[in-house]
């Protein structure tokens, strides 16, 4: 009688007589399968890694409308009135570029990386040379509002 070592007694693996072989087993079956499945990874990885790290910061921008004709009772007809439905662009140093849309209250959301951005909005008018840097840091949360005077 032979005994077995603790791990094939554990997992239920048989013993080899003296001079046999222990094959692994056969992963692929075909020819090329190895190949295959190597170059899938690859690609599923690449993907993966393009479509699903998320952003390391997140803006805010709300723009809002500021003039207008004035009240009879004083100050102006719009004083920050969310705008609704217009652009927002952020441009970062090498002249890549993400949009967005504000909503109802005015606001476009944006995940960027850690970097330096103009912000603007073209709705407002060429702004794009007078905005200023916003510079982002992992994890930052920003607002940045954007003020569109209305004659």
């Amino acid at each position: 009688m032979r005994l077995r070592s603790g791990v094939e007694s554990a997992v239920g693996l048989p013993t080899p007589g003296r001079g046999s072989v222990v094959r692994a087993p056969r992963l692929f079956a075909r020819r090329g399968s190895a190949l295959a499945a190597v170059l899938a990874s690859i690609v599923m990885g690449s993907w993966l890694a393009g479509c699903t790290t998320p952003a390391d910061a997140v803006v805010d921008v709300k723009v809002g409308l500021w003039g207008g004709p004035a009240r009879p009772t004083g100050g102006m007809a719009l004083e920050g009135e969310p705008a609704r439905g217009v652009n927002v662009t952020v441009r970062d140093a090498h002249g890549k570029t993400w949009e967005g849309t504000t909503d109802q209250q005015g606001v476009a959301q944006l995940d960027l990386r850690p970097g330096a951005y103009v912000i603007f909005s073209t709705y407002c008018g060429p702004t794009e040379d007078a905005a200023p840097v916003t510079t982002l840091q992992p994890g930052d949360i920003r607002s940045v509002e954007i003020r569109c005077d209305v004659p």
